[in-house]
C-alpha cells in the first residue's frame, strides 16, 4: 500500500521494544510503529475505516497500558494482498489518562523507559 504521508506528527519503529496485542478480537497483530498520534498493525484482514477496537502494550519492561484506537486506513501491503496495513489514532477515554500512557510508551520505544516502574504501582497482569 503506497499511501501519501499525511501524518502530523512522526511515527517511530517498534523495534520489538513494544508488542500490542488486540483485546476486542482474538486476531493476531504485529505493531509496526507508534507516535503521539496513532499506531499501525499488520494483520490478516483488514479493518473498516472509523472502527474502534481496544489493544494491550506491553514495553520490554513489562509495563502494561490498554489504549482504544480508531481505524483512520487500512489496506493491503506493498505487494501483499495477504497482509494489511492499519493506521489507528489513539482514542482518548476518561478512564484512562491516554496522554501519559502514550508518553510512557513512546518513552519506553525510545529508550528512556527507565521511569517505567515511577508511573504505576505494578504491571497489569
Amino acid at each position: 500500500m503506497h499511501m501519501k504521508e499525511r501524518r502530523r506528527a512522526p511515527r517511530l519503529q517498534v523495534l520489538d521494544r513494544i508488542q500490542g496485542r488486540l483485546v476486542s478480537l482474538p486476531l493476531p497483530v504485529k505493531l509496526r510503529d507508534m507516535g503521539p498520534l496513532g499506531f499501525s498493525v499488520e494483520s490478516a484482514v483488514p479493518f473498516p475505516q472509523g472502527a474502534r477496537r481496544v489493544f494491550l502494550f506491553t514495553t520490554a519492561r513489562g509495563f502494561q497500558v490498554i489504549i482504544e484506537g480508531a481505524v483512520v486506513h487500512s489496506g493491503a501491503d506493498d505487494g501483499d494482498d495477504a497482509r494489511y496495513v492499519t493506521g489507528f489514532r489513539f482514542v482518548h477515554s476518561r478512564l484512562t489518562d491516554t496522554d501519559a500512557d502514550v508518553t510512557v510508551l513512546l518513552d519506553a520505544m525510545s529508550g528512556l523507559g527507565d521511569l517505567e516502574p515511577d508511573l504505576k504501582d505494578e504491571p497489569i497482569g
